[in-house]
């Protein structure tokens, strides 16, 4: 996180709880290795992502230390209907460390794409 203030006791007791569980040391173990395999290359199918018909949104932290941002230019290189927001001051959480904006720029694309406030995928 570039905002180190959004770093609380609370959230750090929250993720340490978290990391307790049966699975968290697995899960580590996999997220970890992830994390250094996309550093690297994405595991993904570039053919098939550069026919996707439907609308995609990137959105990346400009200070990512866990993914960096040159993910989202190769994506956004690949799939002929993406869009992108990278937020500057910003790593990993995007979500968290800029919310209210995240929101916003999610809300606003959802409904350019014809998706309605209040939508719900089992309504």
């Amino acid at each position: 996180m570039v905002d180190t203030s959004l770093i609380t006791d609370e959230l750090v007791s929250l993720r340490y709880r978290a990391a307790l569980n049966d699975t968290a040391s697995e899960r580590l173990i996999e997220v970890v290795s992830a994390r250094d395999r996309d550093r690297e290359a994405l595991p993904l199918d570039f053919d098939v992502l550069s026919t996707l018909d439907l609308p995609v949104l990137l959105i990346h932290g400009l200070q990512d230390e866990v993914i960096p941002a040159s993910r989202t230019w190769e994506l956004l290189n690949t799939i002929p209907s993406a869009d992108s927001h990278i937020f500057n001051r910003c790593g990993h959480w995007t979500q968290i460390e800029r919310a209210d904006e995240f929101n916003e720029v999610v809300s606003q694309y959802l409904v350019r794409h014809g998706v309605t406030p209040g939508y719900s995928p089992s309504s």
